[in-house]
């Protein structure tokens, strides 16, 4: 998903033209995700599969019933199958028909099939898809959870880039004000050279890590709008609050949860 994602991010100036801002809380994030998630879809159209192969194993149980039916049209040149009869003196010959050309035929056919003893073959076969179609069941529940996380864990990644851009910005805002103060107050002989260049390299460490952050919030804007379906260039806007909840005071329960 990585690596996916950041293909997606070198590819971002050329995905078209930029989309506009759109605020987005957690439980829009995770209903978009469900339904634009190609590994969720995938799971369910299985499922589906399964079911439907489910209640045809089960119909193997109930009688068969077939029915045939042909018709042929034979050439208008086959003759009838005859022979000639001896003439009486001075009467004409006869022709006696033993089977005569029959151009139309037409055949019918029904039949019944019931098993009644496959040895088990039947039962086993049921219980075997039944048992498939619960494990299909399981697979969407697992896409869904799968999902839910990754959107979760994107969205808030997101959250997270831009508090801490946010930080960086107030940072450097506070170190342009202390500079200011430095070149006065060295100005007035009143600071030294090392603490102006001090504050310069302070200045140049949180402008880098600034970048970092803007970058990672980028990245993790991308990923969000990968997973739930939005165009690649939309500034997306997290709503949602942080919300600290204390940790139960016992740890088991937090195990008991989790499995």
């Amino acid at each position: 998903m990585n690596r996916l994602v950041f293909f997606f991010l070198l590819l971002a100036p050329t995905v078209g033209a930029a989309q506009p801002a759109r605020t987005l809380t957690l439980e829009e994030a995770l209903l978009l995700g469900r339904q634009n998630s190609r590994d969720l879809a995938g799971a369910r159209a299985v499922s589906s599969e399964v079911q439907a192969q489910l209640a045809e194993v089960r119909t193997s149980r109930l009688p068969a019933l077939d029915a045939q039916a042909s018709y042929v049209r034979l050439s208008g040149n086959i003759p009838d199958f005859a022979v000639e009869l001896p003439a009486a003196p001075g009467q004409p010959s006869t022709d006696l028909v033993l089977a005569p050309a029959i151009l139309d035929r037409f055949t019918t056919g029904l039949s019944v099939r019931q098993p009644l003893f496959t040895g088990g073959r039947i039962r086993q076969g049921i219980t075997a898809a039944e048992a498939q179609a619960e494990a299909a069941r399981y697979d969407v529940d697992e896409a869904e959870a799968e999902t839910a996380l990754d959107v979760q864990t994107a969205y808030w990644n997101l959250f997270r880039t831009r508090a801490m851009l946010e930080v960086f910005d107030d940072a450097l805002a506070q170190i342009d004000r202390s500079l200011e103060d430095v070149r006065n107050l060295l100005d007035a002989g009143l600071a030294m050279r090392n603490d102006l260049l001090s504050l310069q390299t302070r200045q140049s460490e949180v402008l880098l890590r600034r970048v970092e952050a803007r970058n990672a919030a980028r990245l993790s804007e991308l990923q969000l709008n990968y997973l739930v379906g939005l165009p690649l260039s939309t500034e997306v806007n997290p709503s949602a609050d942080v919300v600290v909840r204390p940790l139960p005071p016992d740890p088991e329960g937090l195990v008991e949860a989790a499995l």
